[in-house]
């Protein structure tokens, strides 16, 4: 009788060894014995050897098992635009040194080491400025600074590849380009670790990051050779090194791109809390995180505000909606203080227990201004502000119909009638919260989008893989009291 398959051993996804039992073998000690797999029992060969070591050297322990599914993709088009960084940084420091003189009798090396004092110390000036800024906006929009880390990497680098050439403007375009270099480092930083977060399947996040520090060492080396190659190859020829930088530059914003555009993130932010909204009203199905990932902008808050500003950018639909979450009352204009005091003034007499107030703005905003202001109360839940969020965006959208605007044939009569009256579509099917306040499941599921209510959304978003735990909104630090039993207690 042949041997039994007892159980199978696998080491990163691949068979190692099985457990087999012979049924005519009486001996206890005996009956059950582990066996190699035939690649293990041979070492797998030479081949399989450095595979093997390769693979320690560079990728996470566990892989694939132990990471994200976008992983190994992301980190190709990591890889080539990190070569093309690197080989641009050759000719970069290139220009630079022949900026301070380096080969020129008339230089000091005094007057260097000056320019460079002065240079750094705009960097780093201009990075303590940017980080100041931001705050929490670089974890709820890791994959829109990432990019914008990497633009200005590619900005910093023109501008120091150019500095040699007006020499009169040297130290202004040097420095110039260490403030862009410096805000690349502070975003590219600060991102990177909300990326190995969502890489980490197994808690093994500085794995990954160690991994990764391998991983670009490697590339690094390979760019530096490459570098070198280039400066042999275009010494004084400045439209051949321009003529490579641009080329190189427009690869590397490429597989940025690609990069960026592969990371399915099952965390919720704005952007794609709006685009999942969005489409239940109107398909009354969730979309998954690959098809949000191909679809949400890449472009980071301020400049979207500037683009709204300036009407261009050609955002539509969620991204034309903004809402102010949590604000200082005083940074809201006069009309909207009105109308979000109103707010707050009959949310205190019905004395409902939401912990949020939101109102749709309207053109009392200006020019500029949000479309929704979301207020929370001093006791306000991830799930209050979850469901505040989302009200907020139902407003602004039901306010663009009332006046005309929001494409209205792109909304069913049911998304409609939800808009219409946002707070029956909220009691449709209510969820219950965790003991975090992150909602829960075990709620009543209905077929169709808005018909099943904001409890049918959040089971269709669970449904689709959004990890709704992880909900980064961002948000001022402002919150409220309202009720006569809270004003009354201090």
């Amino acid at each position: 009788m042949p041997p039994r398959l007892v159980a199978r051993e696998l080491i990163g996804g691949r068979p190692a060894a099985i457990v087999v039992s012979e049924e005519e073998v009486k001996d206890d000690r005996g009956a059950v014995r582990v066996l190699a797999t035939p690649s293990t029992a041979s070492g797998g060969g030479g081949d399989g050897a450095l595979a093997g070591l390769i693979a320690g050297a560079f990728l996470p322990e566990g892989y694939p098992d132990s990471v994200s599914s976008d992983y190994l993709s992301y980190q190709l088009w990591d890889s080539i635009q990190g070569l093309s960084s690197y080989v641009r940084g050759m000719l970069s420091s290139q220009a630079m040194l022949a900026g301070v003189g380096v080969g020129s009798a008339a230089a000091t090396p005094l007057g260097a080491v000056f320019q460079f004092f002065v240079k750094d110390m705009s960097g780093m000036v201009g990075g303590i400025f940017f980080a100041s800024t931001q705050g929490s906006g670089l974890d709820c929009y890791a994959k829109q600074w990432r990019l914008f880390a990497d633009v200005m990497n590619d900005v910093g680098m023109a501008l120091e590849l150019a500095s040699p050439l007006l020499p009169g403007a040297f130290l202004l375009l040097a420095c110039l380009g260490s403030i862009a270099r410096a805000v690349t480092g502070v975003a590219g930083g600060a991102t990177r670790m909300a990326l190995t977060q969502h890489f980490a399947r197994r808690r093994n996040a500085a794995d990954i990051a160690a991994k990764e520090g391998s991983q670009e060492t490697a590339v690094t080396l390979v760019g530096m050779v490459l570098g070198m190659a280039l400066i042999r190859l275009a010494a004084g020829r400045p439209a051949l090194t321009w003529a490579a930088f641009w080329t190189l530059t427009a690869v590397h914003v490429w597989a940025n791109v690609r990069a960026m555009r592969c990371l399915r993130i099952a965390g919720i932010n704005q952007p794609r809390l709006g685009l999942l909204l969005r489409h239940y009203l109107r398909q009354g199905a969730a979309l998954t995180p690959a098809q949000i990932a191909v679809r949400e902008s890449l472009v980071p808050p301020p400049l979207q505000r500037l683009l709204r500003l300036l009407g261009l950018g050609g955002l539509t639909g969620a991204e034309q909606c903004q809402v102010a979450v949590a604000p200082r009352l005083a940074s809201l204009r006069a009309p909207v203080q009105r109308q979000v005091g109103a707010e707050l003034a009959r949310a205190a007499e019905q004395g409902s227990g939401r912990r949020y107030v939101a109102a749709a703005t309207g053109a009392a905003a200006g020019p500029g201004g949000p479309d929704a202001v979301l207020l929370l109360h001093q006791a306000a839940t991830p799930a209050d502000i979850l469901q505040g969020y989302c009200a907020a965006l139902m407003l602004a959208w039901g306010s663009q119909l009332g006046r005309g605007g929001g494409q209205p044939t792109l909304w069913p009569a049911a998304a409609q009638q939800a808009l219409a009256d946002p707070d029956a579509w909220f009691s449709t099917g209510s969820s219950s919260n965790g003991p975090d306040g992150v909602p829960a499941g075990n709620r009543q599921r209905s077929k169709g989008g808005s018909s099943a209510g904001y409890g049918g959304f959040l089971d269709a978003l669970d449904a689709a893989g959004w990890d709704l735990g992880r909900v980064a909104l961002m948000q001022g630090q402002a919150r409220l009291e309202w009720g006569g039993a809270d004003l009354h207690s201090e």
